[in-house]
Order: C-alpha cells, then structure tokens, then sequence
C-alpha cells in the first residue's frame, strides 16, 4: 500500500499553484493541483487517490470556494480543508469561512507553517478515522 498522502491544492494563481505543490512534494506528499473550483470536484470525483486534505485559495474561479468544499465534503465528510488568503483571520469577510474550513493560513506562509499545518490536519483525521 502506498503511505504517501495525497493533497489536493486549488488556486487559480498558477505561479502560487506551482509553488505549493513544488512545496509540499518536497514536503513528502503526493499532491494534485486544481485552478478552479469545478476542476477541484473532477479530480476529486475522477481520482483513484484518496485524499484526506486540500488547501484552496479564498479566491478561486469558478465554483466558490464554500461550494467546493461543500462539494468534497458530500462525497467525504470526513476530508480536511485549509483554506489560504491574503486577508488576516480577524477580517470579518473572512469570519464567513469558520464553519466549512478547518483551518486558516494567511499568505505569504512559510514552509514550516505550512507543514505544522498540513500535518496537524491530518494527523487529526487519522485519529478520528481509526
């Protein structure tokens, strides 16, 4: 069986796409990238991968980034997201976001926020799924 961990990362920046998932392969994960909401659904729907996490930019095109992770989590309650942006947790916009991500990271991050992150998200599905 393949012990590596699949992360699915949507952001319609292509340069900041490439970035995390140069970031987090180096990081030890397998990760598949998405620059739209409804390109993030067809992966998840079309993969033989199962994938615990996906990160997606506040911002995405396409479907929002609400609806998408409403979306992955009808077909996997129990997948972690995160969600990044360039707007500080205290704005109010953001507020709107608490109840679907389970987490926030403000860009720019740094690689060891990112991966505290990635693997706190993870290592909790894993306990609540064993």
């Amino acid at each position: 069986m393949d012990n590596i961990e699949t992360i699915l990362v949507v952001d319609s920046n292509m340069v900041l796409l490439d970035l995390d998932r140069e970031i987090l392969t180096l990081l030890g994960y397998e990760v598949l990238t998405a620059s739209s909401g409804e390109e993030a659904v067809e992966i998840h729907a079309s993969t033989d991968k199962y994938i615990p996490l996906a990160m997606l930019d506040m911002a995405i095109q396409g479907i929002d980034v609400l609806d998408t992770i409403r979306v992955l989590r009808s077909r996997d309650p129990a997948i972690r997201t995160i969600i990044s942006s360039v707007l500080h947790p205290s704005t109010k916009v953001l507020s709107q976001f608490e109840e679907e991500a389970d987490a926030f990271i403000l860009k720019p991050y740094g690689i060891d926020r990112l991966d505290r992150e990635v693997r706190r998200l993870l290592d909790e599905r894993s306990k609540e799924t064993a």
